[in-house]
């Protein structure tokens, strides 16, 4: 009878260990999951805290039914990864700001040489002036999605 109780204890013991692997296991998998999506979101924000853009130059004239606008953005800073692009929001004199207004450049803006963009439809009637632009760049991650910047940047005129 006393070799039955040895077993069991040992028996016992095993499952308990082989519970503990496998809680531990589990544990891990969300701690590191947490941590590599938190540390690909500092990765995100780093880079756009890091690109110092700029409208430099902007000239609107009347078009057929909307104004249109040619819009020079100057970029520098010391990260030189492509950008995958910005968005662009036209709002006029009297701040009204339409959702058909957000223009979608793709494509990247060299570091230290900038980019033209032209002819681009304000979608603001010709009857009102644009009076705001606000420029939000933004990365392209592995999976194609698009991670917007937190810092836009403002030309008022």
């Amino acid at each position: 009878m006393n070799n039955k109780r040895g077993m069991s204890t040992i028996v016992v013991t095993l499952i308990i260990v082989l519970l503990s692997i496998v809680a531990i296991g589990v544990v891990w998998g969300v701690v590191n999951g947490l941590i590599q999506s938190g540390s690909q979101g500092v990765e995100q924000n780093t880079k756009c805290l890091n690109i110092n853009l700029e409208v430099k130059q902007i000239n609107c004239a009347t078009g057929t039914t909307n104004q249109t606008c040619n819009v020079t953005l100057s970029r520098s800073g010391s990260e030189t990864d492509d950008l995958g692009g910005v968005k662009i929001v036209f709002t006029d004199q009297d701040d009204e700001i339409s959702s058909a207004t957000l223009i979608d450049v793709n494509g990247t803006i060299a570091p230290l040489v900038g980019k033209r963009i032209t002819n681009i439809d304000t979608l603001v009637p010709n009857n009102n002036t644009v009076s705001l632009i606000e420029v939000t760049p933004y990365f392209t991650d592995e999976s194609g999605n698009q991670k917007l910047c937190s810092q836009t940047v403002t030309f008022e005129f």
